[in-house]
């Protein structure tokens, strides 16, 4: 992955505020860079699949609430999977 491109994704991901329009914005950054890139390590982007996978579920779920909205169980897997997505961006 560009240094650059690697260096976005962080700001963004220590950017997001917690809100259910950035985590679907942020899901389908993330979505692309899955799709786009060379992954060094097949596990590491399994992995990287795996918790996308999980922040998708949590944002399907938090769109159909009405309004939509994430709760405080939503956010915390949220942040769990953030945590993850840091160490294993390439």
């Amino acid at each position: 992955m560009e240094t650059e491109l690697r260096h976005a994704l962080l700001r963004r991901i220590d950017a997001y505020a917690g809100s259910v329009h950035e985590l679907g914005g942020l899901v389908a950054e993330l979505d692309a860079v899955w799709g786009s890139e060379t992954w060094a390590e097949d596990s590491r982007r399994r992995e990287f699949r795996r918790a996308w996978g999980r922040m998708e579920e949590v944002y399907a779920t938090a769109v159909e609430r009405h309004p939509p909205q994430l709760t405080d169980v939503d956010a915390q897997r949220v942040q769990e999977q953030l945590t993850r997505l840091r160490g294993l961006l390439p």
